[in-house]
């Protein structure tokens, strides 16, 4: 979970205890099918779809797992944040090398990370593509679902960035919509392979967000305050569902990318020069009077 201004922190209050019977069954041998049923999950949706086609595996593709090392997140039912948002990111970078990408993990550990040095590395090439992973929470309990964020209106250094890798001549608007289209894409993806609440696609200035060149968005996957969905989250079933629908939602998005460069990128041509007649000059004796 993100808060607007900095990420939360907190310890664990409480512990995995009621979740320990479903962990250990299925670390024990039990098949994921039978855990699955077992976390009152009968609701999800079949995950039997084939997958999309992958583009060329050249394009990277940065996970992000939320939170780390003395920034714990959120937490409920006894589940912290930063421990679940890396299982998640671990699923999705299984998932995504399965299919061919090239991934970074901005941490693989439970390590202590400025959000600055996340972007840093989202950043080191132009093709790249960010995807920060998290978990929710509401003081209500009822509170269910998925949601993705992504953010249009980035920095003046990314703005400048993103202008350069499309060659934008000096002048000329340039709208962006690939983070948008990104987090479309990946919210109607996860939601079909999962059946979770669907919450839809929110535009939020985080930092991860503005301060990307490539297209960036961050998923909330769930919410430890729920108590169907804190279930969810220790299956390590449910999260191969969350990275397949992510990932889904990932690759049907560069393949737009791929047979088409400027998907979500318009860049309109500079106006014409006004003609001269139309440019009025003051008069030698008038110049004074101009402020």
């Amino acid at each position: 979970m993100v808060n607007l201004l900095q990420d939360r922190g907190g310890a664990v209050s409480g512990t995995l205890a009621r979740f320990l019977p479903e962990i250990l069954s299925t670390a024990s041998g039990v098949s994921e099918d039978t855990a699955m049923r077992r976390s009152s999950s009968s609701a999800l949706l079949p995950d039997n779809a084939p997958l999309p086609p992958p583009p060329p595996p050249e394009r990277r593709i940065i996970v992000d797992a939320g939170h780390g090392g003395l920034d714990g997140g959120t937490q409920g039912n006894g589940l912290l944040e930063k421990e679940w948002s890396l299982q998640i990111a671990k699923a999705l970078e299984e998932d995504l090398v399965g299919r061919g990408f090239k991934v970074r993990m901005t941490r693989n550990g439970d390590d202590t990370m400025e959000l600055s040095d996340r972007t840093d590395i989202a950043n080191e090439q132009a093709n790249h593509l960010f995807v920060s992973v998290h978990l929710n929470h509401s003081v209500e309990p009822s509170v269910s679902g998925i949601e993705t964020f992504y953010w249009l209106g980035q920095s003046l250094a990314v703005k400048k960035a993103v202008r350069e890798q499309f060659e934008a001549p000096t002048g000329a608007p340039l709208t962006d919509l690939r983070s948008e289209f990104l987090a479309q894409s990946v919210q109607e993806n996860v939601i079909q392979v999962t059946g979770a609440n669907d919450r839809g696609k929110k535009e939020q200035s985080f930092f991860v967000l503005r301060n990307s060149i490539a297209p960036a968005i961050l998923v909330e996957c769930g919410f430890v305050s729920n108590p169907q969905e804190a279930e969810h989250v220790v299956t390590s079933g449910y999260r191969k569902r969350l990275a397949r629908g992510i990932g889904n939602g990932i690759t049907a998005f560069l393949n737009e990318v791929q047979s088409d460069r400027m998907y979500g990128v318009t860049v309109t041509p500079d106006l014409p020069a006004a003609p001269a007649e139309l440019v009025q000059v003051p008069e030698e004796n008038n110049r004074n009077n101009i402020q």
